[in-house]
């Protein structure tokens, strides 16, 4: 008997710490989002979406499929910014899906990339960008137990 006595002050003692997991949006103690290739929407659609369902950030790239959307352009920021104030929705991060298929050693595209992404977090004030890298060289993506996203962008370059 006492071991069930127990068992339930753990059970309630635990369940009043999760209690926000479980409340309202705004009323937990973080913030649930999306990644808008989740959403299929890689546009400024995402945030009425996400709005919609009812998670409060997306995680934009900064280049939509086949190039449609590119928020290294100061017009695509503006929108994405006046779509997310609008549907009451965060930009979360910012997602460098591109150079997933790039190498970093050796590609100047990729380094471009990266470093044009610091512009674009400054842009639309965020502090979290996500440099995916998914293909099959993932593997040698590593030097020197650094990764090379880490040697590829200089050192002087600081998001505030």
């Amino acid at each position: 008997m006492l071991s069930r006595s127990v068992q339930a002050a753990a059970f309630a003692a635990a369940a009043s710490n999760l209690k926000p997991l479980f409340g309202s949006p705004g009323s937990q103690w973080f913030k649930i989002g999306v990644c808008d290739w989740t959403l299929g929407r890689r546009d400024a659609s995402s945030f009425q979406l996400a709005s919609e369902i009812g998670v409060e950030g997306v995680q934009v790239s900064m280049i939509g499929a086949k190039g449609k959307t590119d928020l290294r352009k100061p017009e695509t920021q503006k929108a994405y910014l006046a779509a997310a104030k609008s549907a009451g929705v965060e930009i979360a991060s910012l997602a460098v899906t591109r150079v997933g298929h790039l190498m970093l050693q050796g590609d100047a595209e990729a380094v471009q990339q990266l470093d044009q992404s610091v512009d674009v977090c400054k842009a639309l004030g965020l502090t979290v960008s996500m440099p995916a890298f998914f293909s099959e060289m993932s593997a040698f993506r590593f030097s020197h137990g650094q990764p090379l996203a880490a040697q590829a962008v200089p050192s002087s370059t600081k998001i505030p």
